[in-house]
């Protein structure tokens, strides 16, 4: 009768477990190892990881803002809006409006949350491309 577990089957469940975790560490720190192997070509990598980001959240701030303003353009309307929509399921127009007003406020609010959360990370992005900057200056060739 063979045993369900024999000290080979063991070694090789240690060998793996520690090729796992070997690995794991080799990745966690590869990004150290890299700046330490050749700093200045990973200080360029990193700057233009960076510029690419900014590039980025810079687009994506820009279309906010022009969302804020289209959704703030177009509250002129709600009212409009809520005397048909109240027409066609027969309520109260001005708890249609009411409604729909809430719903706009929530929207822009959202819309002005998340464009002072890009700005944050925009202004966090730029303190790095700085740190980055002065990096690769003090690096000598």
């Amino acid at each position: 009768m063979k045993t369900p577990f024999t000290f080979k089957k063991i070694g090789i469940i240690i060998l793996n477990s520690s090729l796992i975790v070997f690995s794991s560490y080799f990745i966690l720190h590869s990004e150290r190892l890299q700046e330490k192997m050749s700093p200045k070509k990973f200080w360029q990598k990193k700057i233009n990881i960076l510029n690419t980001e900014l590039k980025n959240d810079d687009i994506k701030l820009k279309n906010l803002k022009l969302d804020l303003e289209k959704e703030l353009a177009l509250s002129t309307y709600t009212e409009k809006q809520a005397k048909i929509k109240a027409e066609e399921i027969n309520e109260n127009p001005h708890d249609i409006y009411f409604e729909m007003q809430d719903e706009h406020l929530k929207k822009v609010d959202d819309m002005k949350n998340q464009i002072n959360l890009l700005t944050k990370d925009e202004e966090k992005i730029k303190t790095d491309l700085e740190n980055a900057y002065s990096r690769v200056n003090s690096i000598k060739n």
